[in-house]
């Protein structure tokens, strides 16, 4: 709140002073801060405080500026699933960057993520990574956006079976996060919980559930990848109802939260197919329809909690 009215004070100001560049800056901040308040679910808000701010810089003729506004907007797309619109301003963020003479590593990285959540393209999105990488370390600066590229790396390598190398990431980017006091560290168990589940070690999965899940609580925008992958591991130990509970939650939070990546949209329905051979239609219709009643800490704890007991884990420390 002391952020915003921060934000709104100098909107505020630069509008009475004829300040128009102030006016961008601040409707830039705002966005970010709309969109980050609410949980993703100040979408039309904030895009609009982009699309304002970028449209007051070509006025001005910005380069900057553009090119800041245009990153903001590849951001707030991809982070809806809209993964043409954010290649499109992520080209033009680079594309102004690079006539104008300077270098922009943000749009880089979100080209990245579209390559990789949104064209499923693994071995071209692990090459981008390593540019974004590569450029980073060059600049010295930017250690957070480094952690970030580098979680994604890890993932590719979980997901290309690479174990060796996603631990090594895993520990690199972890190592970056607890230097600089990243916020919200805990959501990044997730990933550890991915590659363990891939590797077989479904009791130290089910740990690191345990751990991340009330950073998850709190990050309602893991919601629906939280408990894919949680589903994944209750199908695996045989448990289908669950399962198919957890696939009915995350249908519902992909509706009124945020939308599933076509990566995520892979692995929902990989995991789908595998409950539905399992269970019969009703049954499996009753299960989904129940899960989309359900509230997420709640569902999460019941799921983690009959793992746990399951395997015999429970109470059991993080694993390091």
């Amino acid at each position: 709140d002391s952020a915003f009215s921060l934000v709104e004070e100098s909107l505020h100001l630069s509008r009475e002073l004829g300040y128009e560049r102030g006016e961008a800056d601040a409707m830039l901040g705002m966005g970010d801060i709309v969109i980050r308040a609410v949980n993703w679910l100040g979408k039309d808000q904030s895009r609009k405080n982009y699309e304002t701010a970028l449209a007051i810089y070509q006025k001005l003729g910005d380069p900057r500026g553009i090119a800041s506004a245009n990153e903001f907007l590849a951001n707030h797309a991809f982070n809806h699933a809209e993964h043409q619109r954010a290649r499109v301003f992520a080209e033009e963020s680079l594309a102004v960057a690079n006539t104008a003479g300077f270098a922009l590593t943000m749009p880089l990285f979100t080209l990245a993520n579209v390559v990789f959540h949104g064209d499923c393209d693994l071995e071209k999105a692990q090459l981008m990574y390593q540019q974004v990488l590569n450029q980073l370390r060059q600049e010295h600066e930017g250690r957070r956006l480094i952690a970030n590229t580098i979680f994604q790396l890890a993932d590719i390598a979980t997901r290309r079976r690479d174990f060796d190398a996603a631990r090594a990431y895993l520990y690199e980017a972890m190592s970056i996060a607890n230097q600089l006091q990243m916020p919200f560290i805990r959501i990044y168990y997730l990933w550890y919980a991915e590659l363990a589940q891939a590797e077989g070690h479904f009791e130290e999965a089910i740990r690191w559930y345990r751990a991340c899940l009330p950073q998850a609580v709190i990050e309602r925008w893991s919601w629906t990848s939280f408990l894919t992958d949680l589903a994944t591991l209750t199908e695996n130990l045989s448990m289908h109802e669950l399962a198919a509970r957890q696939l009915g939650a995350v249908e519902f939070f992909a509706e009124t939260i945020a939308p599933l990546s076509t990566l995520n949209l892979q692995d929902l329905h990989q995991v789908i197919n595998a409950v539905r051979s399992h269970l019969d239609e009703e049954y499996f219709a009753a299960a989904w329809a129940q899960g989309r009643q359900q509230k997420f800490q709640l569902l999460a704890e019941e799921v983690i909690s009959t793992l746990e007991a399951f395997v015999g884990v429970a109470g059991q420390a993080t694993p390091h």
